[in-house]
Parts: structure tokens; C-alpha cells; sequence
């Protein structure tokens, strides 16, 4: 289950690029109802530490094909 606090790996952190984001809220979509999941970036973009903000559908169980293989878009870091 998501919750606000929560921290994420995004499947491209790769050599020395760790993207890692904080979720900081969640919402519905005015028209469809569809949970979106609010989220900020913790790694340094432009010399600014969680300078972007994003909002997407529930990234819980969504899965990517990279190198070949399907994997988890994010992964919970512990």
C-alpha cells in the first residue's frame, strides 16, 4: 500500500544517477475518479535538491520492459 513518506527507486538509476522520490500526496482525478499518486524528486536537478513535483496514476504495481526483461517501474526502497 502506498503512503505519503514513502520513498521510490525509479528503474533508471543507473551509474551514478539515482532517482529516488518522496511521495507527498494523493489524489483523484476531477473526472474519472482514478487514484493519482503526488510525488517529488529527491536527487539534484539543476543544483536543487526535490525541485520537481510530478503526479501520476498509482505506481504501485506497474511494470516496464527494460534490457529485455519486465520489471517494476518503481521499487520501495526500505
Amino acid at each position: 500500500m502506498l503512503q505519503i513518506g514513502d520513498h521510490y527507486r525509479h528503474y533508471k538509476s543507473t551509474g551514478g544517477s539515482d532517482y529516488t522520490y518522496e511521495i507527498i500526496g494523493m489524489g483523484k482525478h476531477t473526472e474519472t475518479g482514478e487514484m493519482l499518486v503526488i510525488y517529488k524528486s529527491l536527487y539534484i536537478i539543476d543544483g536543487l535538491q526535490g525541485a520537481d513535483y510530478w503526479i501520476r496514476p498509482s505506481m504501485r504495481d506497474e511494470q516496464v520492459e527494460y534490457n529485455g526483461q519486465r520489471i517494476s517501474r518503481f521499487t520501495k526502497i526500505l
